[in-house]
């Protein structure tokens, strides 16, 4: 989340301070657009309505036989809730390295094709910038997912 805002934000700064410059402005709205993006999607990983954790203080609550298939159950979901998170790290993984190639493409095509023109090389290098962050959020939020779910395994 802190990410997106501040992407938006740097984002539309520089759109906005280099809108005579086509390098800048592209790269500005670039910035913007993934800033607004990952905002949006990582409001899906927050329990903003806390629904996860009251289900394990319900959970919890119970006594007797009933407390400890009621925390089995909480553990198994737990675990495939962690296991799906890397699944998604997994595939935004896959993304991002299409986001460094085609920005990396951008940027050479708009080297080769018109240097002057820029705007291809902004939006490119926005988005090389923008998919090596995420590569490496992803790539560590996947490995942290799974063994998150390896941990439970063993409780």
């Amino acid at each position: 989340m802190g990410w997106g805002v501040a992407n938006a934000l740097a984002g539309g700064a520089a759109a906005i301070a280099g809108r005579d410059d086509r390098y800048w402005l592209a790269a500005g709205v670039t910035t913007l657009s993934f800033g607004v993006i990952n905002a949006l999607l990582s409001i899906g990983l927050l329990d903003l309505g806390g629904r996860r954790r009251a289900a394990v203080r319900s959970g919890l609550s119970r006594g007797g036989v009933a407390e400890e298939r009621s925390l089995t159950e909480i553990r198994d979901a737990e675990i495939a809730a962690q296991l799906r998170s890397g699944q998604i790290f997994a595939l935004n993984t896959g993304l991002d390295v299409v986001y460094i190639g085609g920005g990396a493409l951008l940027y050479a095509f708009g080297r080769r094709d018109d240097p002057a023109q820029r705007a291809l090389m902004g939006g490119g290098l926005a988005m090389v910038i923008q998919g090596a962050f995420l590569l490496a959020f992803d790539i560590v939020h996947w490995v942290a997912s799974n063994r998150r779910a390896a941990r439970l395994r063993t409780l």
